[in-house]
């Protein structure tokens, strides 16, 4: 009896062994994420990325508004510099355009509804408009004007509702909730450092709250001839705030992947952290192409292009930034395109709502887009269609929405 069970002994502690050898190599180096609490603030710290070939998604076009086709001929499907876009959850597209002073509204089939806004120094009037959002409640429309300092909120017909004065130098509107905005605001120090804040207001115009400043983008000053100059390369890294589905806000320096959240009364409650594994290095091609570039700048305005000298590279930096930009989808997760050598594809990183990482996707670039990187600087991405202003082939502006298709799976390398 002893002999004849005594094969299925062994079979049973070869078990863990067999198992490690089928299960075990994928996953042996692969490390979790970590969630710790610490001074009341809570830490996720996410590994980098697996070793994988992320999944490949194709961008499907199923509608464009403006660009080169006979839409382009109507004044109402032209965009001059369209600058920022948002969806209502009608499906309705809105497209700023700054050069045009205005706010396009469009139907989800891409047919022209109204226009806000028109050029002027009165009520519903703008000579600089940054920035504008759409209250999903009740599809009013707020845009902001620099140059005015001002609110001014439409109702859906187009018609003027309301305007409110706010503090100078505001570039970014948020709208939180419906009785709160958000305004981001370029401030000075004592020492006339430029930095960045937050100024929380009522939607009657009373200041609620302002946050704690923030570092403005990185840049590169230097003093010569007694005159001080300031660059700002496209490789430096950019000071980058948001606001999320949840009604936390999103502060970030892009050239370290690391968001600070904080809560409505500005209190940091949240640090999400992944690891890098590697990083884009500038060529010293670049940084003389861009030196090069702004002597030329310089000729054209009269003048001296000299102070741009060659010793100027020292300080410029040695890594592009990790990210230019980051969203958050219609289900609060968060988006970060990652900067690659790469034309033709994007890789995205999207983190769960709790800023948790999920997985890398590997996005192709659009065709009839002439550049992927117009698509993902401020998309709208809801479910698997994602909006976007771009450039046609032409070199036209056009709104484009496309669906997201999973063309390949992930595969281990």
């Amino acid at each position: 009896m002893r002999k004849q069970y005594s094969w299925i002994f062994k079979v049973f502690l070869m078990l863990p062994v067999v198992f490690s050898f089928f299960c075990g190599p994928k996953n042996a180096h692969q490390k979790s994420t970590v969630t710790y609490e610490k001074d009341n603030v809570t830490y996720v710290e996410n590994p980098a990325s697996p070793n994988v070939v992320p999944p490949v998604y194709e961008l499907k076009e199923i509608l464009s508004v403006g660009g080169g086709g006979e839409s382009g001929e109507d004044e109402n499907y032209v965009f001059v510099n369209p600058r920022r876009l948002a969806v209502d959850g009608n499906g309705h597209i809105y497209v700023m355009d700054s050069r045009k002073f205005s706010v396009s509204a469009f139907d989800e089939k891409g047919v022209f509804l109204r226009r806000y806004g028109r050029r002027g120094e009165g009520p519903g009037e703008f000579l600089l408009m940054l920035d504008f959002a759409v209250d999903d409640q009740n599809r009013m429309l707020h845009i902001l004007d620099l140059k005015h300092n001002k609110i001014s909120c439409f109702l859906p017909d187009g018609t003027l509702h309301s305007e409110i004065k706010i503090d100078k130098y505001a570039q970014r509107l948020f709208l939180p909730d419906r009785d709160i905005y958000y305004t981001v605001h370029r401030v000075y120090d004592e020492k006339d450092k430029e930095l960045k804040n937050i100024i929380k207001y009522s939607r009657d115009g009373k200041k609620v709250a302002t946050s704690p400043t923030f570092p403005r983008s990185k840049h590169v000053k230097f003093q010569k001839n007694t005159v001080t100059h300031t660059l700002m390369p496209q490789f430096c890294a950019l000071s980058i705030i948001a606001n999320s589905p949840t009604g936390k806000i999103f502060w970030a320096m892009s050239d370290d992947y690391r968001f600070d959240v904080f809560n409505p009364v500005f209190q940091k409650v949240k640090i999400i952290k992944k690891d890098v594994s590697e990083r884009v290095n500038v060529t010293i091609e670049e940084k003389e192409q861009f030196l090069k570039t702004v002597r030329g700048n310089l000729m054209r305005k009269g003048s001296d292009p000299s102070a741009i000298d060659s010793s100027i590279i020292d300080l410029l930096p040695d890594y592009y930034p990790i990210y230019y930009s980051f969203w958050f989808d219609g289900d609060g997760r968060l988006w970060v395109p990652l900067v690659k050598r790469d034309e033709q594809i994007q890789y995205i990183d999207i983190f769960d709502r709790e800023g948790v990482f999920v997985e890398t996707r590997a996005i192709k670039k659009p065709a009839g887009t002439l550049y992927l990187y117009d698509v993902f600087v401020k998309p709208i991405v809801k479910g698997d269609l994602v909006y976007a202003v771009v450039r046609d082939v032409e070199e036209n502006w056009a709104v484009k929405v496309f669906r997201l298709v999973k063309q390949q799976d992930a595969v281990h390398k």
